[in-house]
């Protein structure tokens, strides 16, 4: 298996996740995710679905908040985002060569862009009625800008 580099990707999960122990005694999370790309078809003019990328993605228990959190959080559907090292595989499949793409896990998240997601409340740290800047205040910080003003962002 040939390591290609760290690479994020975007899909849906296939299946959902499960924890498994492989020939070599190792614990890990595992779960088949699908990339699918838009292509803009040249000669209609209009954009269709082009081809899909399955990646298998392991999430090793060294890294046993991910594992955890990613079998109590996730399920088959789920939209997510994969950051981690992408090792690819050549194998036959029906007489025709093709290529395993492997994801070991170095974070995984849920896209904002298919659900919504409710986090847990925190108890309240400060005062009611403090934003974050008025906390800095009290602590000394100057963050050099108030909300109302021109911070020079992307179009100014």
């Amino acid at each position: 298996m040939a390591f290609v580099g760290d690479k994020t990707v975007s899909g849906y999960l296939v299946d959902d996740p499960k924890e498994v122990t492989t020939r070599s005694h190792k614990q890990m999370v595992v779960a088949r995710l699908a990339e699918n790309r838009r292509v803009m078809d040249r000669e209609t003019q209009q954009w269709k679905d082009g081809p899909t990328t399955f990646y298998d993605v392991a999430v090793e228990m060294r890294r046993e908040q991910l594992a955890q959190n990613t079998l109590a959080s996730l399920r088959k559907g789920a939209h997510v985002v994969v950051t981690g090292g992408h090792h690819v595989e050549p194998v036959i499949v029906n007489e025709e060569p093709r290529l395993n793409h492997h994801i070991w896990a170095k974070d995984i998240a849920v896209s904002l862009a298919h659900t919504q997601v409710q986090l847990p409340a925190r108890e309240a740290e400060h005062e009611p009625g403090l934003d974050a800047q008025d906390i800095a205040r009290q602590q000394g910080q100057d963050w050099g800008w108030n909300p109302g003003q021109d911070w020079g962002g992307p179009g100014r």
